[in-house]
């Protein structure tokens, strides 16, 4: 099962863009679980896609955010469930989704795009995660991208609908990977 997990990031095409992938770590991921997929944990999922990041695109980053940054060991050669272990040892207190891009913008660090695996259950922080790609995008990159991928569903987005750099995915299933990457790529 582990081999043809990792044989499926064949089918995703690489975009070399720089990527910020910023996980949640938050109370709430421990425990919620994933729409569609009964018993699985978001967290889980999130471990998922990050290896499916690693195994595909050459340039990313991987963080943890919880109401602070915590840096994220995954190596694109790591089975899900260590992974998965990795992960439930990070976080557990708040959500504050604005951190990846004030990460960036500290050091103005250059990224094209901003992926970032919640629940979005956001409350906590200086600012909206729509206001931080604002500002990260005015001194830094103007053009950097950003896509909230929602592990279940729910009426709250943090992305400014309006945005035509920003995209929102709510839910998570196989095709995720190459939507991410079509968007990346500018496919649509």
């Amino acid at each position: 099962l582990n081999d043809a997990f990792y044989l499926a990031f064949k089918n995703v095409e690489p975009t070399n863009k720089r990527i910020l992938l910023a996980i949640d770590t938050s109370g709430s991921m421990h425990y919620g679980t994933l729409n569609g997929i009964p018993n699985m944990k978001l967290h889980t999922a999130s471990g998922a896609m990050a290896l499916v990041i690693a195994n595909t695109e050459p340039n990313y980053h991987i963080i943890g955010v919880d109401t602070q940054v915590q840096n994220v060991a995954i190596s694109p050669r790591q089975r899900l469930d260590d992974v998965t272990r990795t992960l439930m040892n990070f976080g557990g207190g708040g959500t504050d989704l604005s951190l990846p891009m004030r990460y960036a913008l500290y050091d103005k660090t250059k990224y094209d795009a901003f992926v970032i695996l919640t629940d979005s259950e956001s409350w906590a922080g200086r600012s909206h995660p729509s206001q931080a790609i604002e500002q990260y995008r005015a001194q830094v990159n103007p053009e950097a991208k950003i896509i909230n991928i929602q592990m279940t569903a729910s009426h709250v987005t943090n992305n400014d609908p309006n945005d035509r750099r920003a995209l929102d995915v709510a839910g998570f299933d196989v095709n995720v990977p190459e939507i991410l990457s079509g968007f990346l790529r500018g496919d649509f």
